[in-house]
Parts: C-alpha cells; structure tokens; sequence
C-alpha cells in the first residue's frame, strides 16, 4: 500500500520501491532500444534525403563538370542522389547514364572501340554479362543484343550550357 493511502504505515514498503525501480529502468531499457533504432534510420534517411555536395540548395542534386575536364573515349563516375552515374565523352557529345541494366541490374562495362568480341566496326560503347547486350556510345542498345526487354540505359537528364559545362539534374 502506498505510504499516503489511509490506514498505510509510515515506514517505505519495499516492495513498492522495488517496483518503481523496476519500472524506470524499463523505461530506460525502452528510451534505449528506441534510440537505437533511430539512430540508423536517421542516418539512412539523411543520406537519401540531404542535398548531395555541389546541389543547387532545393535537394535535386545538380553536378556541374566542365567538359574540358572530360577525356574523350573515358567514363568517369560520380555519385548522384546515392546511386552511381556515369558520364561518357564521345565524338558526339556527353551521355550521362546509370551503369546498369534495365532488367536484372546488372552493372554494364566500357567496351573501347575494337575491343575483344564486338561487332565489326564498333566504335566503343558498353556491354553487359548478364544478356550479352550492347549499348552504344550514348547508352542505346544495340538491336539483336541482350534480351529484347532490356532498354537503353536511363539516365538524369542533363545537357552542356554556354559555358562549356556539363550540368546534370537540372533543366536547361
């Protein structure tokens, strides 16, 4: 009984004292298993959700590289809204894409011209291993390559401003 009820002695019950230790601490356990759940989905979410480095300030990720900086025949990988993106310098231009498939996700790789087991008169792209597709310097696959569900390779969209520079994520 509670040391305020009627009729209740003045001296503390112990197992009244005992209880609400019990009951605080799991509380604490609780606050802490909480936490601990919180602390990594916080994380994920900051990643996913936080403007990337060089955003524009709205959270849509904007890359802007000078065209210069790009070797032509090279790929060159960044990050862009977590995921990787490919930037590819051809004779034709810049194409910017995921480097993944669009049925099974499997990573695609840079084919130079005259490469091993191309077609003749390959002039450079990308290939997978899972179909065998190939993709051309600007991502488009090859017809009679791969499976006939996969489709080009996607991308952001993205295009070269009168400063010479490559702006991905943002419109003209």
């Amino acid at each position: 009984m509670p040391a305020n009820w009627p009729g209740a002695s003045a001296t503390a019950d112990p197992t009244l004292s005992r209880r609400r230790l019990l009951s605080r601490a799991l509380k604490l356990l609780a606050l802490g298993g909480v936490l601990a759940f919180m602390v990594p989905l916080a994380g994920f979410l900051g990643d996913t959700l936080a403007p990337a480095a060089g955003t524009d300030g709205t959270g849509h990720g904007v890359i802007i590289i000078p065209v210069a900086e790009l070797v032509p025949g090279t790929v060159r990988e960044v990050r862009w809204r977590g995921r990787p993106l490919w930037i590819h310098r051809a004779a034709g231009g810049v194409a910017v894409f995921h480097p993944f498939e669009s049925v099974r996700g499997c990573k695609v790789h840079h084919l130079p011209a005259a490469a091993p087991g191309t077609p003749a008169g390959w002039s450079g792209g990308f290939g997978e291993p899972c179909f065998g597709a190939l993709f051309d310097a600007a991502g488009r696959r090859l017809p009679g390559t791969g499976d006939p569900r996969q489709g080009d390779l996607e991308g952001p969209r993205h295009h070269v401003d009168a400063g010479g520079r490559l702006v991905v994520g943002a419109p003209p």
